[in-house]
Formats: structure tokens, C-alpha cells, sequence
């Protein structure tokens, strides 16, 4: 039985193909630094509290490993109030795309096919 909640573990939480995962963000200055490295950004700010954000993170998890040209945040706006006050985040999820400290577009709500819409929009500039 250990064995089929080890196996169910390692599915949900594999790392992704590219090495890396979505980044959560645990300081202000680590925002600010990713912000400022001129990268592409796809923020994800979300609560654990919030039922849509935890249903969405799976499919953010898969976004991120099909767009090598994106960093893919995460904020936990209970955790960092601060990011979540200077970004004006007033519900989740909201995600949000930077680049060069720029908000280049956002949207609130567990839509799947918006934020695909979002990502598509600017990571084909990136390419």
C-alpha cells in the first residue's frame, strides 16, 4: 500500500524535464531580482486557501515545462502581502506576465484556456 502513495506522490510532484519547476517566491527581493532580470515572466499569485488556484497548479506545473522561454513565479499572497500589495493582487489566481519589470498583461480566474491565451501571446515574442 506504501508503495501506490509513493508512486502517486512522485507522479504529482515529479521534477519537470527541464530541471527546473515553478519558482516560489519567499522574499520581496527575490521578486524584485527575478523582475529585474529581464526574463520573461509568468507569476502565478495565489493562497493556499484558494480551491481554483490549488486545481490550477498541475496545469501551470505542464505550462511550464512545454515554454523553456518563460520563468514560471509563485506567490503566495499570505505569505508575501508586501509583493501582493506593490502588485496591486486583490484576488486569486491571478497571473500575470513581466518582462524587464514591465507587466506586459494579466488575468484573474481559474481559466485554463485564458492563461494558455496569455502565455501564447507573449512567450512567441520571446522565441
Amino acid at each position: 500500500a506504501s508503495w501506490c502513495w509513493q508512486l502517486a506522490f512522485w507522479t504529482r510532484w515529479r521534477p519537470s524535464r527541464r530541471g527546473d519547476m515553478v519558482v516560489e517566491m519567499d522574499t520581496e527581493t527575490q521578486f524584485n531580482e527575478e523582475l529585474r532580470s529581464g526574463k520573461l515572466l509568468l507569476v502565478f499569485f495565489s493562497a493556499a486557501w484558494c480551491g481554483p488556484c490549488r486545481r490550477l497548479a498541475p496545469f501551470v506545473d505542464e505550462l511550464e515545462e512545454g515554454h523553456p522561454e518563460v520563468r514560471f513565479l509563485r506567490v503566495d499572497v499570505d505569505d508575501q502581502e508586501a509583493i501582493a500589495a506593490r502588485q496591486k493582487i486583490t484576488a486569486m489566481p491571478t497571473f500575470v506576465m513581466y518582462q524587464h519589470g514591465m507587466q506586459l498583461g494579466h488575468f484573474t480566474g481559474a481559466s485554463e484556456q485564458k492563461l494558455k491565451e496569455l502565455l501564447e501571446k507573449f512567450s512567441n515574442r520571446a522565441r
